[in-house]
Parts: structure tokens; sequence; C-alpha cells
């Protein structure tokens, strides 16, 4: 696919920000057959449009975007993405989303759940409200915010099939406000996913 490229994205529900596994998904199709990867998004993105562009080539810093996706394809070679917001839409298209149908049939453990993957949703998703709900019920914060997932490191390729899903939270960081998790995909390790506690405070109009 040719870069820069500039993509609109649907709001979920209410939400004033893109969901970050929205992003993913918008962004991972610029690395098609990567095997590896590391996506990260720093600062919240409150515009239903983005920009993509080839990073080592775009005279931009990792600073001066709002998250990257970094991949290895399966030839050996490699892509490194910038995530650029861009002035909103007049009027974003938001989609409804149920994440009570990924979450629901999921099973807790201590530190671990497991659930069947909800097909309606890509697994990434998936992967992204199972762990939340499990921050959820373990970790409570004083001060206000939310768990907000903010990067996935793959060691492995996404399948494109399992019949379940699961996160095993292994080590706080940042003073408990960033958790690093295992994710995994009928039981095969996939790599690790990460959460901050962050407030959501949309920029000023």
């Amino acid at each position: 696919m040719t870069l820069p490229a500039e993509c609109r994205l649907p709001f979920l529900g209410t939400r004033p920000y893109l969901q970050g596994t929205t992003v993913f998904e918008a962004v991972r199709a610029h690395a098609p057959g990567a095997v590896a990867l590391d996506y990260q998004i720093a600062h919240m993105v409150f515009s239903d449009r983005l920009r993509v562009v080839d990073l080592p080539s775009s005279g931009l810093a990792v600073r001066d975007v709002n998250g990257y996706l970094r991949a290895t394809l399966a030839d050996g070679g490699e892509v490194f993405l910038g995530i650029v917001a861009l002035p909103a839409s007049p009027a974003p298209e938001r989609i409804p989303f149920d994440e009570d149908e990924i979450t629901d049939p999921a099973v807790f453990a201590a530190g671990r759940v497991d659930a069947p993957w909800c097909r309606r949703h890509g697994i990434v998703t998936n992967l992204v409200s199972i762990k939340k709900a499990l921050l959820q019920r373990e970790i409570a914060h004083t001060r206000p915010g939310k768990w907000l997932f903010t990067r996935l490191e793959l060691s492995a390729p996404l399948p494109e099939a399992a019949e379940r899903l699961a996160v095993r939270r292994e080590k706080a960081l940042v003073g408990g406000t960033m958790i690093r998790s295992v994710i995994l995909a009928d039981d095969v390790p996939l790599g690790h996913m990460y959460f901050n506690w962050k407030q959501v405070i949309p920029p000023a109009a």
C-alpha cells in the first residue's frame, strides 16, 4: 500500500477517542505478513481521521506521532509506521460495540482470564476486552482514570483461528499504573499486551 495514507475510522459506542484496537487493525493493513511486531499508542487519538506514514522517510520522530507499528515481515523485511492524528471530521461515524458478548463467557482466576474467541470481533479486540475486564476485577485505583490498551508486542503471527484466548497478568510497572500481561491462543503464547491507567481528557475544542 502506498504511504502516506489517510483513513477515517469509526468511534466505538460513546467513546470520544479511537479505540486502540481500531487503530491497530487499520495500521496493520500496511504491514501484511507480519510475523512479529511492536505496536504502541503513546498519545490518545481524539479524532476519527489518521495519517499512516513511513516513519524513517517522513522526517518525523517517534515523539512527534501518536503511535507507531514496527513489524518484521515473513520475507525478513521490516516496516516502521507512524500514526498521526488529523483534524476530526465534522460528524465522525459511530458504531455500536457490545463488549459484554466478549466478556460474559469469560472465566476468571487469580491473575488470569480465559474466554472463547467471539468471532464477531478480531482477536486483538477480544484479548483487549478480556484483559480490561480482568484488571477491573482485580486492581482498584483511587486516582481518576481508566484502564487503556497502550501497547502490543507480538513474537508470533496472530492466528486466523483459535478456540480459546487467554490473558495472564505478569508484571506491574511504573508504580502499578502499567500492567504487562502474556496473551495466548489455545495456550500458545503470542506475546505481551500492556495497559495503562490514564485519565481520558479530550483536548479543548
